[in-house]
């Protein structure tokens, strides 16, 4: 992901995994700061890092956070 593309924007980047302990503990709140934010200058950018597209699929859906648009590295 290009970070120019969230130019002007407010950018929330968060660089994590599916494996990661704390990166669980974070997801609820990195949702609830993109929907209170949703359709203002702000963006959630979730990267994960070295885990497969299904994966992070299944992982978010699981903890009900669908509504992320996440990105891969």
């Amino acid at each position: 992901v290009r970070l120019s593309r969230f130019r002007d924007k407010v950018v929330v980047l968060d660089l994590g995994g599916v494996t990661c302990g704390p990166c669980v503990r974070l997801l609820p709140e990195l949702a609830r700061v993109a929907t209170d934010y949703a359709g203002k200058d702000v963006v959630v950018v979730p990267v994960f890092d070295g885990d497969s597209p299904e994966a992070v699929e299944k992982w978010l859906s699981n903890r009900g956070a669908t509504g992320l648009t996440h990105y891969f590295h």
